[in-house]
């Protein structure tokens, strides 16, 4: 769902940039997506991005030592050596209607990588900043 990342400027007004991300990771609960759109009509997602990490970010990134960040290990769309990472720190409130009816799904995770998707949002909400002491 290519759009750019709604935010609010430092006038306190509402903007948006002026990068458009093509890829989009619901962070929100899924299964919201089953409950009624007139009950629950909202759900958070972050911008993928394509990254060119150099080889010892890459390595972090791989490791999940990146806080502001997540690592997506290549999918069906994205083979060729592309590298992506979730921003953590842009989240943005999405209706469930835009979703459904102007994106496409391009990927799920395993019950595996959603356990570790988990873990870096509550390292990342809730770090002391004592970097990782």
């Amino acid at each position: 769902m290519p759009c750019a990342l709604p935010f609010i400027d430092e006038a306190g007004e509402p903007s948006a940039n002026n990068v458009e991300s093509e890829f989009w990771l619901v962070i929100g609960n899924t299964c919201d997506f089953d409950r009624d759109i007139g009950t629950l009509p909202w759900t958070q997602v972050v911008p993928v991005d394509d990254r060119t990490p150099s080889p010892d970010q890459l390595a972090a990134f791989k490791k999940y030592k990146a806080s502001r960040v997540f690592y997506l290990p290549a999918w069906d769309r994205a083979l060729g050596g592309r590298h992506f990472a979730a921003d953590l720190a842009s989240i943005a409130t999405a209706h469930k209607k835009a979703l459904l009816e102007h994106a496409s799904v391009v990927a799920r995770m395993s019950r595996k990588g959603w356990v570790l998707l988990h873990s870096c949002l509550v390292r990342f909400l809730c770090r002391d900043d004592g970097r990782f002491d």
